[in-house]
């Protein structure tokens, strides 16, 4: 017998276009991805709109349920944070434990960084301590979309939780204590990517690892990030591309 659990919308804006065009395309994506992929992503029983739900509440999905013993951010975050606080890659986790779950999720990445659409347009489809688990399942797909694949080789930012705006000594020095966690994360992938390699799921070729080392040491990862993220766009421009493309300013 399967477990399944219930996802709705906001209720308030049930009957948008909008929310329903989100139901339909993170039905679409789920279902691209496993066929797509080896990601684990629950197995979608339904989907429909708020007249056809039981309870004419919103649009709705039914899915599989996961079980799970934890989220993949509390084994990351630092100990002892308050629930309000936002949270931070712990300082001193120990580095097999981090190898352990950055590879985990930079096979996810580079799974993800696979597939080609002919089209660009959304995919329809037409129908304390204790042993450190594996992620059993990923499952919101919500915010998905399909974009350049320069986008892809961006190691991602999330690697100390918090981003780089947020960051309570600011940008200059989440970018110091960053410095080290790409390396690790790309560590982990490049020995994912030669053990897909030598069993014939890859081919050089589609190896991420190296153009993410490139636009971490090259600087393209603050491009990237300023264009995915608005709302820190003048920060992390005036701060990391400016320089870069103009030079110094003269002040003068």
């Amino acid at each position: 017998m399967m477990d399944v659990i219930l996802l709705t919308s906001n209720f308030l804006y049930s009957n948008s276009l909008d929310n329903i065009e989100k139901i339909v395309n993170e039905v679409s994506v789920m279902r691209f991805l496993t066929d797509q992929t080896t990601i684990p992503v629950p197995f979608i029983l339904h989907s429909g709109t708020k007249q056809e739900s039981p309870l004419a509440l919103s649009p709705f999905i039914p899915m599989e349920y996961i079980e799970h013993e934890t989220k993949m951010n509390d084994p990351l975050n630092t100990p002892g944070l308050p629930r309000e606080q936002r949270g931070v890659l712990d300082p001193d986790i120990a580095e097999d434990k981090l190898r352990r779950l950055y590879a985990q999720m930079a096979d996810v990445l580079l799974q993800l960084s696979l597939p080609a659409l002919p089209r660009t347009a959304p995919h329809h489809s037409s129908t304390g301590e204790r042993p450190l688990p594996s992620l059993p399942g990923w499952s919101t797909w919500e915010l998905t979309y399909a974009a350049p694949v320069q986008f892809s080789h961006a190691p991602p930012w999330w690697l100390l939780i918090e981003r780089p705006e947020e960051w309570a000594g600011g940008v200059e020095e989440w970018t110091r204590v960053f410095e080290a966690r790409p390396r690790t994360f790309l560590q982990v992938m490049q020995e994912g990517e030669g053990q897909k390699i030598q069993r014939g799921r890859l081919h050089e070729g589609q190896r991420l690892s190296g153009a993410m080392r490139r636009s971490w040491e090259g600087g393209d990862f603050w491009v990237l990030y300023a264009l995915r993220n608005s709302f820190a766009f003048d920060l992390v421009y005036w701060l990391k591309i400016d320089e870069r493309f103009w030079g110094l300013v003269d002040e003068g």
